[in-house]
C-alpha cells in the first residue's frame, strides 16, 4: 500500500525551474543574436576567411591571403585585396574587389543560384618554364577530385556535381598575362604572340548564365582588350548556346581598330566532339554573315606571313549543309573603289579533297588597274604595292565570270575577259596521274576582234591592230625545265592568217599544240 502511494505521488520541481530554463533560452537567443552580428563585423568575417585561407594555403603549402571580407546576412559576399602566391612566391593572381549576391542554394539539386558576380582589378600571370612547368601547377592539386580537402568532403552522401546560375558577371579594369619561356620570339613586334601575350584594359561582361541539364547559354555582353601587340579588341558580344551536340552563336559582332564583322548565326552540329576532330561528313554548318569590313592588318597580328598588309575587306556570304554536301549561295568580296567580287559553290565531301567534288561559280569579278596597284607583293613587310605594266590600263575596267568544276580526278575550268580592248575566253580541262605529281592537260583560247594595236599604242587613235586567236593546246606537265626540241609554224600573210603547230620535247610530248592567229590590219602605218 504505501509503495502505491510513493508511485502515485507526483514529482515536483523546484519553484525556480521554469525561470532558469528561460534564462538560459534567453541566453542562448541573445549569444546567438550576438553570434549572428559579429559575423557581420567586417573585422570577424575577415578573420574567419583568412582561417580558412590559411588552411587552404597548408593544403596546398602557397600562400593565400585575404584583406579584407563582408558578408551581409549570408547573401552577399565581398571579398577584398586577394592575394594567391605562385610557386616561386611571386603573385599568380591578385582581386582588388570580388562582390557576389547569392539568390538561393539549392542543396537538393546541387545548384547554387547568384544574381551578379563583379570582380574589379584581376590580375593573372601565368608562367611557364624551360622545364614546361607552370606557375600554377599547385591548384590541381585543389581541385583534383583524389585530393580530400576536409570542409569541402561529405561524410556520407555520394558527391554531386554542382551547377551554377548568375544573372551576370562583370570583370572590370584586369589584366592576363602568359609567358612560355621555350617560346620563340617573333621577327615583328606587332603580332600577337600566343605564347607570350600580355592582355590589359579587360572589360568582360556576360548575362543570364544557365546550366540546364547539359546545355549552356548565355550573352557576351561586351569584351575589350589591348594586346601588347597592339591589337586591339574594341567590343565582342554574342548569344551563345553550347550542348554536346550543338555550338550556336546568334548576333554576333566583332569590333576592332580597323574591323567591324556581323554574323547573324553561326551553327555547327554534331553527334560528338569526336567527329570535329576527325571531320566528319556528318558536321553540318549554317553561316550567315552580313557585308563586313576585314582589315587585312588585323588577321596580320595572328598570321606573321601576312605582316604588312593592311587593305580593307568588304565581305558577306551564306553558307549552310553538312561537310559531305556543303551549299554556299552567297559569297561576294569587295576590295577598294571598284574590285567586286560575286559568287557561289558547292562541295561534296570537302574532308577529302583529292576525293571531293566542287563546282565554283563566279558570276562577276569587276576590276581595274589602279584596284590592283593597291595589292601589296610578297615580302609583305616591305610594303611595296603590285606594278602592272603601263599599258595594262589600256584594257578599262575588266569584267571576268566562269567557272572552275572539280569532279574526282577531272578539273574544268571555264573563263570569259571582257574588257574595252576586246573579249577572251580561256577553257581549260587537266587531270593529275601518277598520285598527283603528273598533270595531263589540254584547252583552248579564244579572242575575237581583240584591238591589240590600241593596247600597245593607245594614244594613235587611227590605229587598229585587232588580232583573233584559235588555239588548242594539249600536254603532259611533269618537269619545271622546258626545252623546246621542235617548233613549226605555216603561215599566209595573204589572209592575214598564221597557222602553226609546237611540239616541245619530241620523244615524250612535254606540250603540243594547234594555234591560229588571225590579223586585221588598218591604219597601220
Amino acid at each position: 500500500m504505501s509503495e502505491n502511494k510513493k508511485r502515485k505521488r507526483k514529482i515536483r520541481l523546484p519553484k525556480n525551474t521554469w525561470k532558469i530554463l528561460s534564462f538560459a533560452f534567453l541566453i542562448f537567443f541573445v549569444i546567438l543574436i550576438i553570434f549572428l552580428l559579429s559575423l557581420q563585423s567586417s573585422r570577424m568575417q575577415t578573420f574567419l576567411t583568412q582561417k580558412v585561407a590559411d588552411f587552404l594555403s597548408d593544403e596546398i603549402h602557397k600562400g593565400i591571403t585575404v584583406g579584407k571580407v563582408d558578408i551581409e546576412f549570408f547573401n552577399k559576399i565581398v571579398l577584398k585585396k586577394v592575394f594567391i602566391k605562385d610557386n616561386k612566391g611571386d603573385t599568380l593572381l591578385y582581386l582588388k574587389t570580388l562582390k557576389a549576391d547569392i539568390i538561393e542554394i539549392d542543396n537538393e539539386n546541387s545548384r547554387l543560384y547568384l544574381d551578379e558576380i563583379f570582380i574589379d582589378g584581376l590580375k593573372l600571370k601565368v608562367i611557364k618554364s624551360k622545364k614546361g612547368k607552370t606557375n600554377y601547377n599547385f591548384a590541381n592539386i585543389l581541385f583534383n577530385k583524389k585530393t580530400k580537402i576536409k570542409f569541402l568532403k561529405a561524410s556520407t552522401e555520394k558527391e554531386k556535381d554542382w551547377k551554377f546560375d548568375f544573372k551576370k558577371l562583370k570583370i572590370i579594369n584586369s589584366s592576363v598575362s602568359y609567358k612560355d619561356e621555350n617560346a620563340k620570339k617573333h621577327h615583328f613586334k606587332n603580332i600577337f604572340n600566343k605564347n607570350d601575350f600580355f592582355l590589359e584594359n579587360i572589360y568582360f561582361s556576360i548575362d543570364n548564365f544557365k546550366n540546364d541539364s547539359d546545355t549552356l547559354t548565355f550573352k557576351i555582353e561586351k569584351i575589350n582588350f589591348l594586346d601588347k601587340s597592339g591589337f586591339y579588341l574594341k567590343n565582342f558580344s554574342s548569344q551563345h548556346k553550347i550542348s554536346p551536340k550543338t555550338i550556336e552563336y546568334k548576333n554576333l559582332k566583332i569590333e576592332t581598330s580597323n574591323s567591324k564583322i556581323f554574323s547573324k548565326i553561326l551553327k555547327i552540329d554534331f553527334d560528338s566532339i569526336a567527329d570535329l576532330k576527325n571531320k566528319n561528313p556528318n558536321i553540318a554548318i549554317e553561316f550567315l554573315l552580313k557585308k563586313s569590313k576585314i582589315s587585312l592588318k588585323d588577321i596580320s597580328y595572328f598570321v606573321p606571313k601576312l605582316y604588312g598588309l593592311e587593305n580593307d575587306i568588304f565581305l558577306e556570304t551564306e553558307l549552310n549543309g553538312k561537310l559531305g554536301d556543303l551549299h554556299c549561295t552567297k559569297l561576294n568580296f569587295y576590295f577598294e573603289k571598284e574590285t567586286e567580287l560575286i559568287c557561289n559553290f558547292v562541295a561534296k565531301d570537302i574532308t577529302d579533297f583529292k576525293k571531293s567534288n566542287l563546282y565554283f561559280n563566279i558570276e562577276k569579278f569587276i576590276t581595274n588597274e589602279s584596284d590592283l596597284e593597291k595589292i601589296k607583293v610578297p615580302p609583305f613587310e616591305k610594303k611595296k604595292n603590285l606594278k602592272l605594266p603601263k599599258e595594262f590600263g589600256n584594257l578599262g575596267k575588266i569584267f571576268y565570270s566562269g567557272s572552275f568544276t572539280k569532279l574526282e580526278n577531272d578539273f574544268i575550268i571555264k573563263n570569259k575577259f571582257n574588257t574595252d580592248l576586246g573579249n577572251i575566253n580561256l577553257d581549260i580541262f587537266f587531270r593529275p596521274l601518277e598520285d598527283w605529281k603528273v598533270y595531263n592537260f589540254k584547252g583552248n583560247i579564244f579572242t575575237e576582234h581583240f584591238n591589240l594595236g590600241k593596247l600597245i599604242y593607245p594614244k594613235k587613235s587611227k590605229q587598229v591592230f585587232e588580232i583573233g586567236i584559235k588555239n588548242e593546246l594539249k600536254g603532259v606537265f611533269k618537269d619545271k625545265n622546258l626545252k623546246a626540241e621542235m617548233i613549226q609554224i605555216n603561215s599566209n600573210f595573204d589572209k592575214n592568217k598564221i597557222d602553226g603547230y609546237i611540239i616541245i620535247d619530241k620523244e615524250n610530248p612535254f606540250l603540243s599544240g594547234k594555234f591560229t592567229f588571225d590579223f586585221k590590219f588598218k591604219d597601220l602605218f
